[in-house]
């Protein structure tokens, strides 16, 4: 199970919508820049991000705002958000895709997917794809 206590416990009221705020303190425009920089945790305002995210940092806490967050890369055709990292927890947020929703790949372990709305995915995607041993899915 994912250990929170180093997570601020209510969402940050500085961020805008469309941004997304690292726990380096910087807020950023990408999601994915976000993980780029963020060793821990990531809090997603509300918003569409049109991209693919690939989370490579173990033990990282994606949290939207809720359905008002969307990840959307279907007009990539990619995976949603990709994750190559284990104990990753991705919570509170939509995800549309050109393909998976959101697709842990082989290795990355203990995933936890809390409150995540897969939207759309192409005709071949799945909407979340599980790899690996004990991951846990709730809604």
């Amino acid at each position: 199970m994912s250990d929170f206590s180093n997570v601020p416990s209510t969402f940050p009221t500085a961020l805008s919508d469309g941004q997304a705020l690292a726990d380096d303190g910087t807020l950023y425009n990408s999601v994915q820049t976000a993980e780029n920089n963020a060793t821990d945790y990531i809090f997603i305002a509300p918003g569409t991000f049109n991209e693919s995210v690939k989370v490579t940092t173990n033990g990282l806490k994606i949290m939207g705002s809720g359905e008002g967050t969307l990840i959307d890369s279907s007009t990539a055709s990619a995976v949603g958000i990709t994750v190559e990292a284990s104990n990753v927890t991705v919570s509170n947020l939509s995800v549309t895709a050109g393909d998976d929703g959101i697709n842990y790949v082989l290795g990355s372990d203990n995933a936890r997917v809390e409150n995540v709305t897969i939207v759309d995915t192409a005709n071949t995607g799945s909407g979340i794809v599980l790899n690996d041993d004990n991951n846990i899915v709730y809604n």
